[in-house]
């Protein structure tokens, strides 16, 4: 039997990687502009040049403006850094012409206008400074490495703009690794399923501070599906059956800080849960599907609560619950419908996968003294959540006369 290996917590740095990359980046149009509009080629080869470097930049900048997801548009920044690597080693060895330059500012522009999108620059003042600063730097520092060498223009601009587009691209893909796996994914299975949200919950979502989003569990990609809508990052709890699958123990423990749920119906310890408010403690949005393990049945879509949702929720009574469905992944290939995952069904193709959610809300104290309680408490939250997507109600779960633990079968 696989073991549990306990997941580090830590705060969540994403904004401080995406002012690291703003400063960066402001460095690199500084250099960029010296080079494109100052230093290549004579005054007739450079004027043509000038309307292309700021279009191409502008376009750039506007582009991340059209992706829904705030923060997984992150993942455009290291992909577009790569991708302007490359047009300046390919330019490095060949010659900058004006389409090199036209690709190398958009994708730049691109990679820039993601962390703006993500950082909100109009409401966080300062960031504008810090950009100006940058790309003022960015002019000082070819000033200096011009005057310092032996002033041949047409060999240390392209070789001081290569080497800052190498340093910023690494360090776009070292700082935003997971986002970029992350949206990977997405697009890969994106034949597969047309993910949609719905409810008041995605847009209320903080973007810092904890909160436990919980939701009914039918399928392996369920995590994936939520991430897709949540625009922050999530710290998933995972059930073993798919995290312990070969290749993806490694990628979900060092990327994705994924927790990892044993599938054991009854266990003195829970390791798993004091991961969970670690993780909370540091300000992040876990994600727990607190049935504990993948919907079987045709006849039951809700299963009780485990206690592990309470035991985090007693330790931090504060925390916002946000409460979701996810409609249409019953059935899907990684269901359990008519077998395992994977076995006796179709691949899916092109599936409409609709997630509800209602606005984060804490558990009212009185509620939180008693463990089954919360968990009735919670699971009529989960099924409230399906009035989002206009499916028909369901019986409210009653608690029991008495904490009786055998579970009763929710039918649609």
């Amino acid at each position: 039997m696989s073991t549990s290996i306990p997941t580090r917590q830590y705060p969540d740095r994403t904004f401080f990687f995406a002012d690291v990359l703003l400063l960066c980046f402001g460095l690199v149009f500084g250099v960029s502009f010296c080079a494109f509009v100052g230093g290549l080629g004579t005054i007739e080869e450079q004027l043509p040049r000038v309307p292309t470097f700021f279009g191409a930049w502008f376009v750039g900048l506007l582009l991340p403006r059209l992706y829904f997801n705030r923060f997984r548009v992150l993942a455009f920044t290291p992909y577009c850094a790569t991708a302007a690597l490359v047009v300046a080693a390919v330019a490095e060895l060949t010659w900058w012409s004006n389409v090199a330059v036209a690709l190398f500012c958009l994708f730049e522009g691109v990679a820039l206008g993601a962390i703006l999108r993500y950082r909100d620059t109009f409401r966080v003042r300062y960031l504008n400074f810090l950009l100006a600063a940058a790309v003022g730097a960015g002019v000082a520092l070819t000033f200096i490495v011009y005057c310092t060498t032996n002033r041949d223009s047409e060999t240390n601009y392209p070789r001081l703009l290569f080497v800052a587009s190498a340093v910023l691209a690494a360090a776009a893909v070292a700082s935003l690794l997971r986002v970029a796996v992350e949206l990977f994914v997405e697009k890969l299975f994106g034949i597969s399923y047309r993910v949609r949200g719905h409810g008041p919950g995605f847009a209320t979502l903080s973007k810092t501070g904890p909160v436990l989003v919980i939701a009914n569990h039918a399928s392996w990609f369920d995590p994936l599906f939520l991430a897709t809508l949540i625009q922050r990052p999530t710290t998933p709890m995972m059930t073993a059956s798919f995290y312990d699958k070969p290749g993806l123990r490694q990628l979900m423990y060092y990327v994705f800080n994924t927790i990892r749920v044993p599938e054991i119906a009854a266990r003195r310890e829970a390791p798993e849960v004091r991961e969970a408010i670690a993780a909370l403690d540091a300000g992040k949005c876990v994600v727990i599907f607190p049935e504990g393990y993948l919907r079987r049945s045709d006849d039951q879509i809700l299963r009780r609560f485990g206690q592990g949702v309470w035991q985090i929720l007693k330790e931090r009574p504060d925390t916002p619950v946000m409460s979701c469905w996810i409609e249409g992944v019953w059935g899907t290939f990684f269901s359990h419908y008519k077998g395992p995952p994977t076995k006796n069904k179709k691949f899916d193709l092109w599936l409409p996968i609709r997630v509800s959610a209602s606005a984060p809300e804490v558990v009212p104290a009185e509620t939180l003294k008693h463990h089954l309680r919360t968990r009735i408490y919670l699971m009529n939250k989960v099924l409230d959540a399906r009035t989002h997507l206009g499916l028909p109600a369901v019986p409210r779960v009653e608690l029991p006369a008495r904490d009786d633990e055998k579970d009763s079968p929710i039918q649609e």
